[in-house]
Order: C-alpha cells, then sequence, then structure tokens
C-alpha cells in the first residue's frame, strides 16, 4: 500500500505541471511561439515518431552517451581503486583530479573542437569529462572506505597486492563504483545535450538548437521529453545503490591459503554470551 501511494505521489509533479502549462498556454500569457499549446505538441510529437526522425536524433544521443560514459568507467574505475589504495602516493595523484573537477565540460568546449574537429570525438569526449569525475571519484571514496582490520585480516591469510585488490577491496568498494557509474551517466546524459549544439547533424541537443533557430518550441518540448525520461531513467532515486550501505563483501570471511579466516572483531561478538 504504502509502494502504490508513492507512485501516485510520484504523479502528482508531472500531472500539476502539465495543468499549468495547459492553463498558461489556454490564457496566451505567452505568445504561442514562446509557449506552445499541448495539442501542438502533441502533433509535432506525432509527426516525430510517425517519420522517425526522433527516434535517430535518440540514437545519436544515445551512441555518444554510451562511448563517453563506457570510456569513462574503464578508466575511473581503475584508476579510483589505484588511487584510494595508495596511501600518501595516492592522495598525490588525487590532487589533480580535484584541481579539474570544478571545470565544467561545457568550459572544454573549445579544445574539443580543435582537437576533434567538431565531430563525433568532440562530443564524446565532453561526455566523458562529465561522467569521469563521479565515477573516478566515488571508486576512490569506496576504495578508502574498506575497513583497516579487513584488510590486515586478509593479508594475514597471504592476500597482496591485485589479489587483495580483487578479493577485498573491489567486493567492499562495489556499492560505491556503481553509485559512482549511475551518477556519471546522468551527468553524461545532461552533458550530451549542449555537445550536440556545435557541429552536429543528429542527436537530441541538435535538435533542440536548430527547432530554436526556426522557432520551432513545440519540437523543442518533444525533444526535452525524451531527454527527460532518459536522465530521470538513471538518476532516479528508486532502486539506485546506496553507497552508505556498501557491506557485503567487506563483512564476509576471508579466504586464503590458511582457510576461512574472520576478522577479529567478529571472532569477538561471537564469543560473548
Amino acid at each position: 500500500m504504502r509502494r502504490l501511494m508513492r507512485r501516485w505521489r510520484l504523479l502528482v509533479a508531472p500531472v500539476v505541471s502539465v495543468a499549468v502549462w495547459a492553463l498558461l498556454s489556454e490564457l496566451q500569457v505567452f505568445p504561442e511561439f514562446a509557449l506552445p499549446s499541448l495539442p501542438k505538441v502533441v502533433h509535432a510529437s506525432a509527426s516525430l515518431m510517425l517519420s522517425g526522425e526522433i527516434f535517430v536524433d535518440l540514437a545519436a544521443s544515445l551512441a555518444r552517451v554510451a562511448a563517453g560514459a563506457s570510456l569513462a568507467t574503464v578508466l575511473g574505475i581503475p584508476l579510483g581503486l589505484l588511487i584510494g589504495s595508495r596511501g600518501t602516493v595516492g592522495d598525490l595523484a588525487e590532487l589533480p583530479i580535484h584541481g579539474l573537477r570544478p571545470i565544467p565540460p561545457l568550459a572544454w568546449v573549445p579544445f574539443a573542437l580543435i582537437w576533434f574537429r567538431g565531430g563525433f570525438g568532440s562530443s564524446v569526449f565532453l561526455v566523458f569529462l562529465g561522467a569521469f569525475f563521479p565515477i573516478v571519484l566515488d571508486t576512490l571514496g569506496g576504495a578508502r572506505a574498506v575497513d583497516r582490520g579487513h584488510l590486515d585480516v586478509a593479508r594475514t591469510v597471504g592476500l597482496d597486492g591485485a589479489r587483495l585488490v580483487r578479493k577485498v577491496v573491489i567486493p567492499s568498494a562495489l556499492p560505491f563504483m556503481l553509485t559512482g557509474v549511475r551518477v556519471g551517466v546522468g551527468v553524461a546524459w545532461m552533458t550530451v545535450v549542449a555537445a550536440e549544439f556545435f557541429g552536429q547533424a543528429h542527436g537530441l541537443g541538435a535538435r533542440i538548437i536548430e527547432s530554436y533557430n526556426l522557432l520551432r518550441m513545440d519540437i523543442v518540448v518533444v525533444a526535452m521529453v525524451f531527454l527527460g525520461a532518459g536522465v530521470w531513467s538513471w538518476i532516479s532515486p528508486c532502486g539506485s545503490p546506496r553507497a552508505g550501505s556498501s557491506g557485503g563483501g567487506s563483512r564476509e570471511a576471508f579466504s586464503g591459503p590458511a582457510g576461512s579466516v574472520e576478522s577479529d572483531g567478529s571472532r569477538r561478538s561471537r564469543s560473548r554470551p
């Protein structure tokens, strides 16, 4: 029952927004070109879907997000694990990341256009920048959140180096890593819009800027709806992993050459009456 009520509450904001939009349009508070009516948007949406144009744009944006976010994941997770597991050396390597993180991805547009000449690579580069920092920083935080006692116990049974990271650090940091990827892909979706404003023939962002230049705000709204659906599917709190509940791997016993060994804290808790 509570879940049903929660779902109904999630519908309140969209319904109220559409009602306010319809009211403002009916009262002609804004000119028709500035605030298109709901029937006009529905007609534009049907036209774009029947012609397949909106799906071509969606596929182009998906390709850029997938390429940029995948590259950010492949580079960000290993780098985060490496920095988070290296103590003082990791602290020094972390400084450049914190120095670059506050720079918005759009500030890199001039470099992206020069380096990649405005092609597919420029959009992927900007999307990569948007997704990379949440992924690497969440992974780094997960690696540093591993219980020190668990690491000591794992070392006593012969785990070190890559085996220690694979058997202990990664299972403990996995919830953080998944959260970072989820947030990173959400940021990538937001970044791809502006990335497609520059020199792209297809994509939801390219559709938005082209429609704006033609004062076709009804098409802009349609593209915004498709973008919103993509972003919401990733950053929705429903079913997202909780980084704070990292737990699975770090609470389990570690298996090594000496057999199954539990942490000292677990032994003490079992020995209490």
